[in-house]
């Protein structure tokens, strides 16, 4: 009895840290995928580009299935059923792939669309850690990217 308890809240804990991970990644890419149409339908004179909106969509379509077999598995007390254990490997790996091949294309195309609007990047302004690129674009003079560039420093 007492092992059952144990596992149900096992399985309760890692619900909730599913709900966490897919939440949060789904609230990221909606707000990166409405700031980034927003900009590139506007056209302001400075656009930041973040890319990992992108790998969050990936994290959205990996975790999801996984928050849905532990809520079944903690609710029901028996393993999911192997057909939904395929599909849910199938989306693992439809999130990898979001994440290691349709983000970087993606940023090349978002990339591509700036420059034939006239922007161009702001070395200064812009970081880089591992995969994650965060892009400063401007349009227009040297001045607009160097207080780009003092705007990024305060923020750090």
């Amino acid at each position: 009895m007492e092992q059952l308890r144990l596992a149900r809240w096992k399985g309760i804990l890692a619900s909730a840290l599913f709900l966490l991970i897919a939440g949060g990644s789904a609230w990221w890419f909606v707000a990166g995928a409405t700031d980034l149409h927003a900009a590139l339908t506007s056209l302001p004179p400075t656009i930041v580009y973040s890319n990992g909106f992108g790998y969050t969509a990936g994290a959205f379509v990996a975790f999801t299935p996984l928050l849905l077999s532990a809520v079944y598995t903690t609710v029901t007390t028996r393993i999911t059923p192997a057909r939904y254990q395929k599909r849910g490997f199938l989306c693992v790996v439809v999130g990898l792939v979001i994440m290691l091949v349709a983000t970087p294309l993606s940023s090349l195309w978002v990339h591509g669309r700036l420059q034939e609007a006239g922007y161009k990047i702001c070395a200064p302004a812009s970081s880089r850690w591992l995969n994650y690129r965060q892009a400063v674009y401007v349009r227009g003079s040297s001045d607009e990217c160097e207080g780009s560039a003092d705007e990024n420093r305060a923020r750090r």
